[in-house]
């Protein structure tokens, strides 16, 4: 292990860690695919495989160029390739726009057969999840300090974290109870392959995509869950793993819309004793009501046939938008029933527009001016997540566990009552805080003027103190 390290440390000194050059070439990769450059993508892409031949999300990527160009024999053998190597995004293949000159050529039979003969393999429990296991092998050795591998059977997941026992422990409860939810109401099962799930602390993933305003993402192809938060964060790419998941499982590839909304609605939520969710409103219904309020929301039909590229490009009002629709559908009881409308219909309905009309009844004009009543109805919620809390007097940054105390405000009622900078703040009252955002939701949440009982963790104890709120 002492070599594996040495040898480690002095390739990061001459080069950037290969997992950093790798995640460069795919961005670059999927760049040039999105603008439709093939011949670049597939130069780039071979440029890799000549160092890593078996890397099975990078055959893929050739294919999709491949097939792009128009080269659908040679995009046939990439796939071939990547299925062997443990590439399972069916899905994609069997469905996407980029294989759809592939499956009309000759070649399509070649593909077939590698997936009858994967999906074969997997029926017996052969697949022992060699994707999760390359993410967390990859990850220990860029960074050795501190990180713990804790396998999961119940949720069929990898963990890698620093986290203490009591937290580890909450964050495997709640992605249990998340998976008993999810698949008893929507997805009917669970993973079916090993999903790595990596907490990063610190600045660790930031080669691998995370940046100050992405702190999660989830690739399907490599089984890779990377998280900089335990909370809303991750809750929302976890939501995106059992969904990816199911829709392996049915050949379908669902709009963004969909996916997007599904994973922001279950950032926040919890379940009633029926079964059934309740959605709590996060930061993002303030954004989406000012856009419905102001009329500067595009148009529902737009939003839900928006090409994907744009889709993510609008991010800062789609994804509150998409959230607050799912929301409303929630608070019509009908979001069980959209999601089968989205999956029985999909073949003739691959917006899942239709779905949406059948689940609430009502054609997209009625759902759009209704949709924009209730936001306006329920008017601004006024949650913060500014780092900076002044009603209880701390700055705080966020932590694998919570959000950590940086230092405090003049007249500190945090402070005065016996806080202490390095403190994690992990819990307000009964409602757990596992990021810097959640803990302005939850301070936002409780009721003025009152004392609240805060829950942080010092050192490896836990504690609870109460902390009056100042106006």
């Amino acid at each position: 292990m002492v070599a594996c390290v040495a040898i480690a440390t002095m390739a990061a000194s001459a080069q950037p860690p290969a997992d950093t050059a790798r995640s460069a070439t795919e961005r670059a990769v999927n760049e040039a695919l999105a603008q439709h450059r093939s011949a670049e993508a597939l130069a780039r892409a071979k440029a890799w495989l000549d160092r890593a031949p078996g890397d099975a999300g990078m055959l893929a990527l050739a294919a999709r160029a491949a097939a792009q160009a128009g080269d659908q024999r040679v995009a046939a053998g990439y796939l071939k390739r990547a299925i062997e190597e443990g590439f399972t995004d069916f899905a994609t293949i069997e469905s996407g726009p980029d294989f759809a000159g592939l499956r009309r050529h000759e070649s399509w039979a070649v593909v077939q057969e590698a997936m009858r003969a994967a999906r074969a393999r997997n029926e017996q429990g052969t697949l022992t999840g060699a994707e999760a296991t390359k993410a967390v092998d990859a990850w220990r050795m860029r960074f050795t300090s501190g990180y713990r591998v804790f396998p999961d059977g119940v949720t069929n997941t990898i963990l890698v974290t620093t986290q203490d026992p009591t937290s580890r422990s909450e964050l495997m409860s709640m992605l249990a109870e998340m998976t008993q939810n999810q698949v008893g109401r929507l997805f009917g099962k669970g993973l079916a392959q090993p999903v790595a799930v990596i907490v990063a602390s610190g600045a660790d993933g930031e080669g691998d995509g995370l940046t100050a305003s992405r702190a999660g993402r989830y690739e399907h192809g490599m089984r890779r869950l990377l998280t900089r938060d335990t909370g809303a964060t991750l809750r929302h790419e976890f939501t995106h793993a059992l969904h990816f998941a199911h829709m392996e499982r049915v050949n379908q590839v669902h709009p963004i819309w969909l996916r997007e909304g599904l994973a922001t609605v279950f950032e926040t939520y919890r379940t009633r004793d029926d079964g059934s969710f309740e959605f709590l409103p996060n930061e993002r219904a303030d954004a989406a009501m000012q856009l419905l309020a102001t009329g500067a929301a595009p148009a529902l039909r737009r939003l839900l046939t928006m090409p994907e590229d744009d889709f993510q490009k609008d991010g800062e009002s789609t994804y509150p938008l998409v959230r607050s629709l799912m929301e409303y559908t929630a608070s019509r009881g009908a979001v069980e029933r959209l999601y089968a409308e989205a999956v029985a219909g999909f073949r003739d309905d691959p917006t899942c527009t239709r779905a949406l009309e059948r689940a609430l009844g009502c054609s997209l004009e009625e759902i759009e001016r209704a949709w924009a009543a209730w936001a306006r109805e329920r008017g601004t919620q006024g949650f913060s997540t500014d780092p900076t809390q002044p009603s209880i007097g701390v700055t705080t940054e966020d932590h694998p566990d919570g959000a950590r105390i940086v230092r405090f405000v003049t007249k500190s009622a945090a402070r005065d009552a016996g806080l202490r900078p390095g403190d994690v703040i992990v819990g307000v009252d009964s409602e757990p805080v596992r990021s810097v955002r959640e803990l302005g939701v939850a301070l936002t949440r409780s009721p003025r003027n009152e004392t609240l009982a805060i829950r942080f963790r010092r050192g490896d104890s836990y504690s609870i103190l109460a902390v009056r709120r100042r106006p």
